[in-house]
């Protein structure tokens, strides 16, 4: 962690365009026809070579997941932070800082295959919902529609060379929780991701990038 040495988190850096992360919710999916919450806390680098997604999936592709397996996804790109809205078009929203941690929530409703992000964290001094810039739109539509909400999967394309540092990922998978589970979990939430286990998922994925 660039700001506290003694934090460990997971980093995602590199020009591989592979899916390094698709992880499995366990027993906690957000299941068809009801909605979900996942937190997580996020750190980029720098937009300028980025361009990676991450966000939620019924897939069980593994590391052969592609971009048409995320459900709810979100995008760093050189353009800044995005959320993907359904089959084509991508929907732009307010800037954020470099290395700055924000606090992020996803909000997805697995009945109408929409989500909401919420934000705290560099100039969001409260929680704070995003929308396009006219601030019309706060609802975004899956990729495509989904089953049950099972997996945080996370993919880089191909030009992507800087550095996302993500932390503390927690799903609530039975309801709209904007409660955050920092420092203290909630015991609504099940952490699904802690940094430990990110890390050795990175260095698996590595491993397996050089062989």
């Amino acid at each position: 962690d660039p700001l506290d040495g003694a934090n460990q988190v997971g980093s995602f850096a590199g020009t591989n365009g592979d899916a390094q992360n698709p992880t499995d919710f366990g027993a906690n999916d957000i299941a068809d026809g009801s909605s979900g919450t996942v937190f997580m806390r996020l750190n980029i680098d720098s937009f300028a070579g980025s361009n990676f997604s991450f966000g939620l999936s019924d897939t069980t592709s593994g590391f052969d997941a592609n971009f048409g397996d995320f459900r709810s996804q979100l995008v760093i790109s050189s353009s800044g932070f995005r959320v993907r809205d359904g089959g084509g078009s991508v929907t732009f929203d307010q800037t954020l800082s470099e290395d700055t941690w924000y606090d992020l929530w996803i909000v997805a409703d697995n009945a109408t295959d929409t989500s909401q992000v919420y934000i705290q964290g560099g100039a969001f001094s409260s929680q704070t919902q995003l929308t396009t810039g006219s601030g019309a739109t706060n609802s975004w539509a899956f990729r495509s529609s989904a089953g049950d909400l099972g997996t945080f999967l996370i993919r880089s394309g191909s030009t992507h060379s800087d550095t996302v540092l993500l932390d503390d990922i927690y799903v609530d998978s039975s309801a709209v929780n904007l409660a955050n589970p920092i420092p203290e979990p909630s015991t609504t939430y099940a952490l699904i991701l802690g940094a430990t286990f990110l890390l050795v998922i990175t260095r698996l994925r590595s491993n397996r990038k050089k062989a």
